[in-house]
């Protein structure tokens, strides 16, 4: 499934929100200048899951060694799950300007990262930075308490026992196994992030991500996972029910239920007539007795063979697959 098709969330408060934390504060707008426009670009390409797209804008503009740029591709590393990308870049702004010379929310994602990659001791390091040299700042006031957990933990050597909803985002986006993709998902659906809408947020692009991914098991869970939206419904049911699994097939036709029955006999119809699977094909029968009332007297025939399916399929349209019952 198209991840862009797929219902998507305002990701404005996402990237802030943390599991089992509260959330930082933003960080302060930059001043604006000519690289605003592709800047924006690409943050609007990321918002429809096209973070390769939006490096390339990045890396082919006339402005990558303006170091807003590099921050911005530092963003989209992370939000890829290319954490040490990331962490290299950010690593690498810092040489050039000094610590001093950058705001402290920005240092914090730097620990953060750092943390995230294992470097407890680097990490500490950026955070006494933030004290030292930012420690009159109205973000470094603002969480503080913040700052100190952070910094006890990795002290104490705490593992991390919960990432932020953007890390999990990232793993889900960019994880090169499978398993720990699927696992970045179920903590998306299973997590708190704050706010209603917030959580809201992260978890319909937990799904828009998971349904347009390349392994069978993410695309499933994805679109088992999916709360119907009337609005939208019907272009999802139609896109799952086209899938190369099976299993995601199946799971489309519990959506298409809560569809209006003349939509959904549209959809199962269409989808019947090209089925070759046949537990798919039983599901998708049913599916359209359920949605008619009809279809008593096509009772399914030998549909583990293509002329069984065939021969079903040839008495569904002789009575115009239940439309006259609707």
């Amino acid at each position: 499934m198209d991840a862009a098709r797929a219902p998507a969330g305002d990701l404005a408060a996402v990237g802030a929100a943390t599991a089992g934390l509260p959330p930082v504060e933003p960080c302060a707008d930059g001043p604006t200048d000519a690289v605003d426009e592709l800047l924006d670009k690409a943050a609007a390409m990321a918002n429809v899951e096209a973070h390769a797209d939006a490096l390339l804008a990045l890396e082919g503009s006339a402005f990558t060694q303006d170091l807003r740029v590099t921050m911005a591709r530092a963003d989209l590393w992370r939000d890829l799950g290319r954490r040490h990308e990331a962490l290299a870049a950010m690593r690498g702004v810092r040489e050039r300007l000094g610590a001093a010379a950058i705001d402290p929310c920005t240092l914090f994602d730097l620990a953060e990262l750092e943390r995230l990659e294992g470097e407890r001791a680097a990490a500490r390091r950026t955070i006494a930075s933030i004290r030292e040299l930012h420690g009159a700042a109205a973000w470094t006031r603002a969480n503080a308490a913040q700052l100190a957990r952070v910094d006890g933990q990795l002290a104490a050597a705490e593992p991390v026992r919960a990432m932020s909803a953007r890390d999990l985002l990232g793993n889900l986006r960019g994880a090169p196994d499978p398993a720990e993709r699927l696992a970045a998902l179920r903590a998306l659906l299973d997590g708190h992030y704050g706010a209603t809408a917030a959580a809201a947020a992260v978890r319909e692009r937990a799904v828009a991500i998971a349904v347009g991914d390349a392994a069978e098991a993410v695309r499933l869970a994805g679109v088992v996972a999916w709360r119907f939206d009337a609005e939208l419904a019907r272009d999802f049911v139609a896109l799952a029910l086209v899938d190369t699994s099976p299993l995601v097939r199946r799971a489309a036709i519990a959506h298409a239920d809560k569809l209006a029955p003349s939509a959904k006999v549209t959809l199962l119809s269409a989808r019947l007539i090209q089925e070759d699977d046949a537990d798919v094909f039983l599901a998708l029968h049913d599916g359209l007795r359920r949605a008619t009332g009809g279809g008593a007297a096509i009772a399914p025939l030998d549909i583990a063979t293509s002329a069984g399916r065939a021969e079903v399929i040839a008495r569904w349209r002789a009575v115009g697959f239940g439309k006259e019952a609707q």
